[in-house]
């Protein structure tokens, strides 16, 4: 048999499940060592189609895989445990991929800028509706749209951090957006935050 596939999920709970759909579908396999499993590019389609996107449905019932090189492995890693979003790891054909939840957006996050964390059980949705009034304004039109960017990922970025503090305390009197601004940093930091230079 030409084993030319390898998978491995490094959960060892998830990778014993796959064995077993291995065995009860009859699919010919070998199993390393390091708990790779080594099966035929002739069944490649059933076993990526079916018996591994068994398992990913019960992490996550709508999921994603994100692979990335070497070098961004670590930062992927560490953007998504610092930012609370769900994971799990594993291997195809020795290359790390991560399996998350659908809704992320990873190729748009920020891995260089590790942002402002946003407060557990933030209120998202009113911040959602606050963002839209001032895109609706369009003197604080970019602070709604870098603010909706962000949240996705638990943070703000510096670009939004600073424009959003700079709105929370004006140089001059601002009576429409000040108070919007306000209401959102609190909502996100659970202070008014200060201006930054």
């Amino acid at each position: 048999m030409d084993k030319t596939c390898t998978f491995k999920f490094t959960d060892d709970d998830s990778n014993h499940r796959l064995l077993a759909l291995l065995r009860k579908a009859k699919i010919r396999h070998d199993v390393d060592r390091d708990g790779f499993i080594h099966y035929s590019r002739g069944d490649e389609e059933i076993v990526g189609n079916e018996l591994i996107s068994s398992i990913r449905k019960r992490a996550f019932p709508a999921w994603q895989l994100l692979s990335c090189p070497k070098e961004y492995v670590e930062r992927y890693r560490q953007y998504m445990t610092r930012h609370g979003i769900e994971f799990r790891e594993e291997w195809i054909n020795h290359q790390l991929c991560f399996l998350l939840p659908r809704k992320h957006r990873p190729h748009a996050w920020n891995l260089q800028d590790p942002g402002h964390p946003i407060k557990p059980r933030c209120n998202i949705a009113m911040v959602k509706r606050l963002c839209e009034i001032l895109v609706e304004n369009r003197r604080a039109r970019t602070l709604g749209e870098e603010i909706l960017r962000d949240l996705e990922s638990g943070a703000l970025g510096a670009n939004a951090y600073v424009r959003l503090a700079r709105w929370c305390n004006p140089l001059r009197s601002e009576s429409k957006i000040q108070p919007i601004a306000q209401r959102i940093s609190e909502e996100l930091f659970g202070h008014v935050l200060r201006r930054v230079a």
